[in-house]
């Protein structure tokens, strides 16, 4: 998404979020604040933490259907003030709303962004393949976090017809004592 595109839509979609699911918001932030034992606020002037619908699929089963990251968004956004990637601070979190009948969850390979940073792309290339790779199985209402800085991606699912997994997304980043949570 372009940065024209995203401050476009910012007032507008987060308002129309705000006024649907205000509750999960401030649940959210609780239970974020909860597991980073710390102050949790909203970014001022970013949007919301939004959700992911995927409605059935039969691709959704292959490995490829979802591509391995790191959440670097934060990179886009104005924050004023320089940031250090790969060295500042960050979570991706995901609250399933509704699974698939087969279930839902996230691979997450033991490789860091800092770990790479400084190889060039064939040792990068060879540091993934050798990882280990641990799946997170999610459950609706459970929340989920991890280093947006890991190495990750939706794990497939067996999509049946009328399937959805639907999921609330977010990241946060800490700036100083406070971790600012974003879309």
């Amino acid at each position: 998404m372009s940065h024209r595109s995203y401050n476009d839509n910012l007032q507008r979609l987060n308002a129309r979020l705000e006024e649907g699911f205000s509750p999960l918001y401030s649940h959210l932030i609780d239970a974020l604040a909860s597991h980073v034992e710390g102050e949790v606020r909203y970014a001022s002037g970013k949007a919301l933490p939004g959700f992911h619908i995927f409605n059935h699929h039969t691709n959704y089963q292959k490995p490829t259907a979802h591509v391995a990251h790191y959440d670097r968004q934060y990179e886009q956004l104005d924050w004023n003030r320089e940031i250090q990637v790969g060295q500042v601070k960050t979570i991706s979190f995901t609250l399933p709303v509704k699974l698939p009948a087969s279930g839902g969850g996230l691979l997450l390979w033991d490789v860091n962004l800092a770990d790479i940073l400084s190889m060039d792309k064939e040792a990068a290339i060879s540091r993934v393949k050798s990882a280990n790779v641990h799946r997170e199985h999610y459950q609706v209402g459970n929340l989920v976090c991890h280093p947006g800085h890991q190495l990750h991606r939706i794990a497939p699912w067996n999509s049946q017809p009328g399937d959805q997994r639907i999921t609330l997304q977010g990241h946060a980043i800490q700036l100083d004592d406070t971790w600012e949570v974003y879309w």
